[in-house]
């Protein structure tokens, strides 16, 4: 007669088989997934773009203090301007090419020629613009070598292949090769920055990662794609099919990647400096968690508009949900250990960091929305136009709040400022989408196909009774 631990360990071994069996089939499809495995590349990617400068934020604190942080963060605005107009609109347009005609190698070589030319014109563009802006300037004045060498590391994050591996879906390896790099140059931040003199070697070190990964995804992208010199007809219709998207980033950037360097013209260094502090922190949980699910749907969501919106909404929806759940999470967490955090990232000097922290953070479910109904379903479905009025009436909006909240309260209103805009953007999304009888949210029945969707890039999708069809804007 058996004992009863033994028929409850039996019962037990049971279950464990019982799951294991159940568990299998998902865990061959994960594996076998090319979305899986974009996601978790991108997450490979991003943390080692956000949680490596956050790992060498407590060490450039306390060497730089918070005026040499807050020229640091000061000339990363800079930067940022220059990947903007150097990526210009390419991360959406240029994915969006590849992921459909990922298997006809000649049109992936005139569609990378295209997109390297436009970016080194862009580039010479930028550099001159940089030059005769200098004057104006006034922080870094004194400063010419921090300037070169942000231009120089955004210029070399600006020509990333990211945009290629991510259409093809074959983000694994390019990832690993980039995470090494970044990691290699914070590992370089720790060792040679050691004076408030030596903020420029942050960009330098950053810089010759990023340009090792162009290299290298360079080489690795032409095995596959024969190469092809850029023509002038090339460049025109790369420029051309990436300007809607540019409109977007443009007006984002003025709200995100910008803050500190509109902080800079309106408060000292060293407000800057604990703005900045506060930001890295809160920006690490934005981009680490939320833009590599965001950025691998959105393929996936443009191949499946045509054929089937409801299988597009569903992505949509699952993206959503599990962006917004974990940033929720996560956010809620920081926000009550908003002091420690500050002490341990920042050290002395940046108490005044934690309501800026505090208030970032009510931003990233409102940003997990943005991304999922605008980007993700507005963008791909032919609703670009009335997205990009949104986040460019978003952009004036944070503007306004920036100059009205940002003189009175220094961090903590341009925090302020920051989450209204984050806020007001998915608000005004959702209410277009609810109006045109396109709310993703909803689980949508479609019963007819639209092949010829990407030919159009002005088409956009809508109900017709229980079926949707591509009309005009």
């Amino acid at each position: 007669m058996s004992s009863p631990a033994g028929v409850t360990a039996g019962a037990a071994g049971d279950q464990v088989e019982w799951l294991r069996r159940w568990c299998a089939p998902w865990a061959w499809r994960l594996r076998k997934s090319r979305l899986a495995q974009s996601i978790g590349a991108l997450y490979l990617l991003r943390c080692a773009g956000y949680v490596a400068p956050l790992v060498t934020l407590p060490w450039l604190a306390r060497v730089l203090g918070p005026s040499g942080l807050g020229l640091l963060a000061f000339v990363q605005g800079v930067g940022a301007c220059v990947t903007l107009v150097v990526e210009y609109g390419f991360s959406f347009s240029a994915t969006q090419q590849v992921s459909v005609h990922r298997h006809c190698p000649e049109r992936l070589s005139e569609v990378m020629a295209g997109v390297q030319g436009a970016k080194v014109a862009l580039a010479l563009i930028c550099g001159m613009g940089v030059a005769a802006a200098l004057p104006w300037l006034k922080p870094l004045e004194g400063h010419a070598s921090l300037l070169a060498a942000g231009v120089f590391a955004a210029a070399g994050q600006a020509f990333t292949m990211t945009w290629y591996f991510l259409g093809v879906e074959r983000m694994v390896a390019q990832s690993v090769i980039e995470a090494s790099l970044r990691l290699a140059a914070a590992c370089g931040v720790l060792l040679l920055v050691r004076s408030p003199q030596d903020g420029w070697k942050v960009f330098a070190l950053q810089g010759v990662a990023a340009w090792m990964a162009v290299v290298a995804g360079c080489v690795v992208a032409h095995r596959r794609v024969p190469f092809r010199l850029p023509t002038y007809s090339l460049v025109r219709d790369a420029l051309q099919a990436g300007r809607s998207a540019l409109f977007f980033r443009v007006a984002e950037t003025s709200y995100t990647s910008c803050n500190s360097l509109l902080l800079g013209f309106l408060c000292p260094p060293g407000t800057v400096g604990i703005y900045a502090g506060a930001e890295k922190i809160a920006r690490a949980v934005l981009a680490t968690l939320l833009d590599p699910v965001q950025r691998a749907v959105y393929p996936g969501v443009a191949r499946a508009l045509a054929e089937s919106p409801g299988r597009a909404a569903c992505l949509v929806r699952q993206s959503a949900l599990a962006t917004g759940i974990g940033a929720t999470a996560i956010c809620g967490i920081l926000f009550a250990a908003g002091p420690r955090a500050v002490r341990t990232l920042l050290g002395p000097g940046y108490e005044g960091a934690v309501l800026p922290l505090r208030i970032l953070l009510l931003a990233p479910v409102a940003v997990s929305l943005k991304w999922a109904l605008g980007l993700n379903w507005m963008v791909p479905a032919g609703l670009g136009k009335t997205f990009n009025r949104i986040i460019a009436a978003s952009a004036l909006f944070h503007l306004a709040m920036t100059l009205l909240l940002a003189p009175r309260w220094s961090a903590a209103g341009m925090a302020m400022a920051v989450a209204l805009t984050e806020a007001a953007i998915p608000t005004c999304v959702y209410a277009v989408l609810r109006r045109r009888g396109m709310d993703p949210l909803r689980k949508i029945h479609a019963d007819n196909k639209t092949q010829e969707f990407f030919d159009d890039s002005e088409r956009k999708v809508h109900r017709h009774g229980r079926g949707w069809h591509a009309v005009s804007d």
